[in-house]
């Protein structure tokens, strides 16, 4: 609803401006015009330029993207070992305080915006630690690994636990689910008449069989991840 070349020149940009502005990202031409453009120049591996500093779109990709994967691997790690960790002990005491317990601070982590989250963190975890003296999570930047694997992590964790403690929570659910299902199966009624361990049967035979799904989840949801977190 709002002309791109106004947004980009400024209130103030005289009327020729904005022309030169329209014909140099070629929205002076029609739409479909515009979008096959834009096609010939993906497949060519161009992305365009910023307007507003003059980089490759590329080259500014490619330089944060160090940033990115760390944020997104490092928050689907973590989300991983919570959501299966908390779906495995739920599934394994159906129906007790532990199972109601973790399903209750599922569903409220699932419901939450994950802005929310990061903003809540922020305000308890940083905001009211740094008034109080605590310096255990430093104002917000990147410090390459290669730089500093401790500083990494630290400046890294605050967005890592946003980004896990909401997907997670859905990961525990799945998880659930797939146990209680391979918990009922005979295979597992077998093994434990052969006289097996309650960790094996549960960590070697039923959460393999229950990976499945969560495996296929993973995928999407870490594709999404790394594709918002660029954008």
């Amino acid at each position: 609803p709002r002309d791109v070349a106004r947004l980009i020149a400024g209130r103030q940009a005289s009327e020729e401006t904005l022309a030169v502005v329209r014909a140099r990202l070629g929205l002076d031409q029609p739409i479909l015009v515009q979008y096959g453009r834009f096609l010939g120049r993906l497949s060519r591996g161009d992305l365009g330029e910023s307007f507003i500093t003059q980089e490759s779109v590329l080259s500014i990709v490619a330089r944060d993207i160090p940033a990115s994967a760390s944020l997104a691997l490092g928050g689907a790690a973590l989300w991983l070992l919570m959501g299966v960790s908390a779906g495995v002990v739920a599934a394994t005491r159906p129906r007790s305080r532990i199972d109601r317990t973790i399903t209750a601070v599922a569903l409220f982590f699932y419901s939450m915006p994950t802005f929310l989250v990061g903003q809540l963190l922020l305000f308890f975890l940083f905001f009211q630690l740094y008034r109080a003296g605590f310096e255990f999570f430093p104002p917000g930047s990147y410090v390459p690994f290669t730089e500093s694997p401790l500083q990494w992590a630290r400046f890294l964790i605050l967005p890592w636990f946003t980004i896990a403690l909401v997907t997670g929570a859905a990961y525990a659910r799945l998880t659930r689910g797939a146990m209680l299902d391979a918990l009922g199966e005979d295979y597992i009624r077998t093994a434990r008449s052969k006289g097996l361990s309650e960790r094996r049967v549960v960590l070697r035979h039923a959460l393999r069989s229950s990976l499945t799904p969560v495996t296929t989840q993973f995928g999407i949801d870490l594709g999404t991840l790394m594709g918002g977190a660029i954008v």
